[in-house]
C-alpha cells in the first residue's frame, strides 16, 4: 500500500472512532542540522546540554504538529562568521557552499551576539540561518523563538498579534496554527541541503502553491505574495534569472505592487539590465512614494551607475521618511566616502549613524576606516604639496597633487592643480581623465564630455559605462539648452 494510502486510512479509521480529523503521519521526517557557535554563547555555563535540552522541546512541538524531527548530528563547531555583527550577512556567508566546517541539511548559527531586537535572520528555503540566543529571555522564550525562526524555513508567515499561536511576532505559544502547520508538511520534503537552488525546479511551483493557500487569509492576492516569497529567496542567493521570472508572474497578478517592482528592479540590476532595473523602481517610487526602503534601493542602483548626485539625492529624501534609521545615514556615508571622497562628510553621516545604533560593530569599523584614510589622505597630501613645491614646472607633480586634493574632497583644489598640470603639458590624458570625472560629479555635464573627448584623444579612458553616462547627459543637457 502507498505512503498516501497508510494516510487515508489512518484518517478513516479516526473519524470512526470519532476523534476529530487530524493530520496523521505515518513517518517522521527527520532534518539533520549542524548547530555553529561562537564564543558569545560558549561563554555561558552549561551552553553546550541547555542547546541540547532546547531542541529536545523544539522537536516535541515540532513532531506533534508537522512530523518533523531536527536532527542534531553536530554541536559544537565554531562559527567562521562570528566577527561579523550583521546576522543577515552571516547567514549569507553561511549559505555560501563550502563556508561551514560540517555539513548537514540545515546550518543552524546559535548566538549571544544580538543585532538590536533582531530575532535572527532566517530566509525561507535557504541552507542557513542565524538564531540570537538572548540572556534577556527565559529558556522557554528562547525555545519558542527557536522553533519560530525553524518554522520560517519554509516560508511561514507573521500571525498577527494576540492569535495565539508559534508565529506572532514574539510567539505568544508553542501551537502551530493550521495554516502554518499544513503549509510545513506539504513542503517538509523540500531539500535544504542546496538551499534556495531548488527552487529553480518542480519545487519552486509547489512551493508557490504552498505558500499561497497558507497566505489566504493574510495577504489579498496571496499567489502574487507567495511568487514575491519565491523570488525573493532566489534572488537573496544570486538566482536572478529564476527570481525575475517570479517577479514578473506576481507583477501580472498584482501590477500596483511596489514590493513586488522594487523586488524585480534589484534582481534585474544583479542580472546585468540596469534600464530594465531603473525603469521599474521608477515606477516603484511613484506607488509608494513615502516608502523609505524603496527609495534607499533606487539609491543604490542610482549609485551603481555612477550617479552619486541621485543618489544622494534619495537617500536625504528616505532620511527626511526615515531619520532614525541608522542604515540610511551608514549608505549615505559609504557613498560619499567612496564615490564623491567627501571625507568629512562621510564621517559625519557615519557618526550620525553611530547615535542611532551605537551597538552596531559595522558602523564603529566603518568610522574608523573612514577616519583613517582621512588621516592616510592628509598624509598625501601633505607630500604633494612638497613635491609640487620643490618642481613647480613639473606637470606630473601637479597632477598628484590634484589625486591628493580630491582624495581628501577638495575639489575646487584639484581642479585647480589640474588645470596648473594641463597648463603645462596640454597632452597630459590622465589629467583630463581626472577632470571630467569632477566635472560629472559637479554636475557640469557638457564640460566632463569635453574632458572625456580630449583624455581618449591622449589615450586615457574613462571606465565605459561612465563614458556613456557622461554622454547621454551631456547630450540631454544641450537639448534643455
Amino acid at each position: 500500500m502507498r505512503p498516501a494510502a497508510f494516510v487515508l486510512l489512518g484518517l478513516i479509521v479516526s473519524a470512526a472512532a470519532g476523534i476529530p480529523l487530524a493530520f496523521h503521519y505515518m513517518r517522521t521526517r527527520d532534518i539533520p542540522v549542524c548547530v555553529l557557535t561562537d564564543l558569545s554563547l560558549r561563554e555561558r555555563p552549561g551552553w553546550e546540554a541547555a542547546v541540547r535540552a532546547r531542541f529536545q522541546n523544539v522537536n516535541r512541538i515540532y513532531e506533534k504538529a508537522v512530523g518533523i524531527r531536527w536532527d542534531v548530528v553536530s554541536l559544537g563547531q565554531w562559527d567562521p562568521t562570528a566577527n561579523d555583527s550583521d546576522l543577515d550577512k552571516r547567514r549569507a556567508d553561511l549559505a555560501f557552499p563550502g563556508s561551514a566546517p560540517c555539513s548537514a541539511k540545515v546550518l543552524i548559527s546559535l548566538t549571544g551576539q544580538s543585532q538590536g531586537a533582531c530575532p535572527g535572520s532566517v530566509l525561507p528555503f535557504s541552507h542557513a540561518a542565524v538564531v540570537v540566543d538572548s540572556r534577556g529571555l527565559t529558556e522557554t522564550q528562547n525555545t519558542l523563538r527557536l522553533a519560530n525562526l525553524l518554522a520560517q524555513l519554509f516560508g511561514a508567515p507573521v500571525e498577527d498579534k494576540g492569535a495565539g499561536t508559534l508565529m506572532t511576532a514574539p510567539p505568544e505559544s508553542e501551537r502551530f496554527s493550521a495554516r502554518a502547520a499544513r503549509l510545513i508538511h506539504q513542503l517538509r520534503d523540500y531539500d535544504f541541503a542546496n538551499g534556495t537552488e531548488g527552487l529553480e525546479g518542480p519545487w519552486g511551483e509547489k512551493a508557490v502553491s504552498a505558500l499561497a493557500a497558507a497566505l489566504e487569509e493574510l495577504d489579498p492576492k496571496p499567489l502574487a505574495r507567495g511568487r514575491q516569497i519565491v523570488g525573493a529567496s532566489l534572488q537573496a542567493e544570486h538566482h536572478q534569472a529564476a527570481a525575475i521570472v517570479q517577479f514578473q508572474e506576481a507583477l501580472k497578478i498584482a501590477p500596483e505592487d511596489a514590493t513586488a517592482r522594487s523586488d524585480l528592479a534589484m534582481a534585474l540590476m544583479r542580472d546585468s539590465n540596469p534600464a530594465a532595473a531603473i525603469s521599474e523602481i521608477q515606477v516603484a517610487v511613484q506607488l509608494r512614494p513615502r516608502d523609505p526602503a524603496i527609495r534607499t534601493e533606487l539609491a543604490a542602483i542610482l549609485a551603481a551607475e555612477f550617479d552619486p548626485n541621485g543618489a544622494m539625492e534619495q537617500l536625504r529624501k528616505a532620511i527626511e521618511l526615515a531619520p532614525k534609521d541608522a542604515n540610511l545615514q551608514t549608505t549615505l556615508g559609504t557613498i560619499l566616502l567612496v564615490q564623491m571622497h567627501r571625507l568629512d562628510e562621510a564621517i559625519a553621516a557615519y557618526q550620525e549613524a553611530l547615535k542611532l545604533d551605537p551597538a552596531s560593530g559595522e558602523v564603529q569599523r566603518r568610522l574608523t576606516a573612514a577616519i583613517l584614510r582621512r588621516q592616510q589622505a592628509e598624509a598625501e597630501l601633505d607630500q604633494a604639496r612638497q613635491r609640487a613645491g620643490k618642481s613647480p614646472g613639473d606637470a606630473s607633480a601637479h597632477y598628484q597633487l590634484a589625486l591628493a586634493e580630491w582624495g581628501t574632497g577638495d575639489a575646487a583644489g584639484a581642479a585647480r592643480e589640474c588645470e596648473r598640470a594641463l597648463a603645462i603639458d596640454p597632452k597630459l590624458g590622465a589629467a583630463h581623465e581626472l577632470l571630467a570625472a569632477m566635472r560629472y560629479f559637479e554636475k557640469d555635464y557638457a564640460g566632463a564630455w569635453k574632458e572625456v573627448q580630449i583624455a581618449s584623444n591622449f589615450g586615457q579612458e574613462l571606465p565605459r559605462k561612465l563614458t556613456e553616462i557622461i554622454r547621454q547627459k551631456a547630450q540631454l543637457y544641450q537639448t534643455w539648452r
